[in-house]
């Protein structure tokens, strides 16, 4: 879903961006820096496929961090966002942060793009090992840095325009393994914006105790597919019927191709 057919993903990381920065890329002194310089310096013409396109992208993120830093300069610095306790790498709060910002700067930004899909991690669901009390309960944050974002595009006003959804790559367990749970099939997902049918849940909700008829031992059954959730959204994204089937596959396998929760 995230694959642009014309144009490539691009990294950053916290919520400043600066020309571009990579260990080697300016070096000259020793073999790596000036191997490095002429990686950068390689014409369209080189015969191997590999180092080509590792110097085109290379070329290409150097070009791309000049360019957003300036349009980052002039961005609006939102300070609403909590601090983060348990996250590696940036926190999420942080990382929403950067993505109000380069919302606030959105008309300025290089090719002046119509659709733009932001990619944040929030990690360490993975709760084997971790009781699930109050000093490590995760969805509170998640909470306070999706409200805080929130409140960020009202006053953009553009909160009609960019719609919020999680993803993640497995649910877990019913019950506990003695000091956490296991991985599980079944999981929720949160959609937040202007733009959604909110305060409801769609699909069944599944009963969480032991012994569920819901589940399979400990583990949830899935009733709604990802391939429905997902293209749920790209419809609402500006994509039509044959661009989602084509995107999702799998979409016919289900009944419903749209689940309702998008105006």
């Amino acid at each position: 879903m995230q694959s642009g057919g014309t144009q490539q993903a691009f990294e950053f990381s916290g919520d400043d961006i600066y020309a571009f920065d990579d260990y080697y890329a300016f070096r000259t002194d020793g073999a790596i820096g000036e191997a490095y310089q002429q990686l950068l310096a390689l014409n369209a013409d080189h015969g191997n496929r590999l180092v080509k396109s590792f110097a085109e992208a290379r070329r290409r993120d150097i070009r791309l961090y000049n360019e957003l830093s300036d349009s980052f300069d002039n961005g609006v610095e939102f300070t609403n966002f909590p601090d983060g306790v348990h996250e590696s790498g940036d926190s999420l709060g942080k990382q929403l942060r950067a993505v109000a910002k380069m919302l606030s700067v959105r008309n300025d930004l290089p090719g002046l793009p119509q659709r733009q899909i932001f990619f944040v991690n929030y990690h360490d669901w993975d709760t084997h090992n971790t009781p699930l009390d109050s000093g490590s309960h995760k969805v509170d944050y998640l909470d306070k840095c999706l409200g805080a974002f929130y409140d960020d595009l009202v006053q953009l006003g553009i909160e009609n325009q960019v719609t919020t959804i999680t993803l993640s790559d497995f649910g877990r367990s019913i019950t506990p393994n003695g000091a956490g749970t296991d991985h599980g099939w079944g999981g929720h997902a949160y959609v937040m914006g202007g733009a959604v049918h909110g305060g409801d849940i769609y699909g069944r909700m599944p009963k969480i105790e032991a012994n569920s008829p819901n589940a399979i031992e400990d583990r949830v059954i899935p009733t709604t597919a990802v391939e429905q959730y997902l293209a749920t959204v790209v419809s609402w994204f500006g994509a039509s019927s044959g661009e989602v089937r084509q995107l999702f596959p799998n979409l016919s396998s289900f009944q419903s191709t749209d689940l309702g929760f998008m105006t």
